[in-house]
């Protein structure tokens, strides 16, 4: 395999997981910010939980991760746009993880007639994806300026 085509398929499957958090960001949150609270805590739990068993978030959030062992080991750090968009990729993934892992638990604590922090809630939460998505689609663009 050569450098060029292992960088391609890193890229596609960045690109694809930037597709799905995008969608996540722009399309699921305007809806969780149309659900009444009890409805957004009930939803999201199951959001969750169905997302956490799913192969193709799995293969998303991992794929990334577990092509670029052998990426470094076969071909080092030579391109550096496409390594800081590796770099960007996962300072994004370690943030989401930081960001949105406390906000699933606060939210599954919380009594659904605490409406307030459940409203505080969904705000930081749509923050955090909208972060995760446009951070995840800027380290597809510098790979894509690294295959060029």
């Amino acid at each position: 395999m050569s450098r060029e085509f292992a960088e391609i398929l890193i890229t596609v499957v960045t690109a694809v997981e930037a597709g799905l958090l995008l969608f996540i960001a722009e399309v699921v949150q305007k809806l969780m910010v149309e659900l009444e609270p009890d409805r957004f805590r009930w939803f999201l739990g199951r959001l969750e939980h169905h997302a956490m068993r799913s192969p193709t978030t799995l293969a998303g959030s991992l794929l990334t991760t577990l092509a670029c062992i052998p990426y470094f080991i076969f071909f080092g750090f030579g391109n550096l746009w496409f390594v800081a968009g590796i770099i960007v990729w996962l300072a994004g993934a370690v943030a989401s993880k930081l960001l949105n892992t406390p906000l699933y638990r606060t939210v599954a604590g919380l009594a659904d007639t605490d409406v307030a922090a459940l409203t505080e809630q969904r705000r930081k939460l749509g923050t955090a994806n909208r972060l995760r998505a446009w951070v995840t689609l800027a380290s597809v663009v510098l790979m894509l300026v690294g295959l060029a």
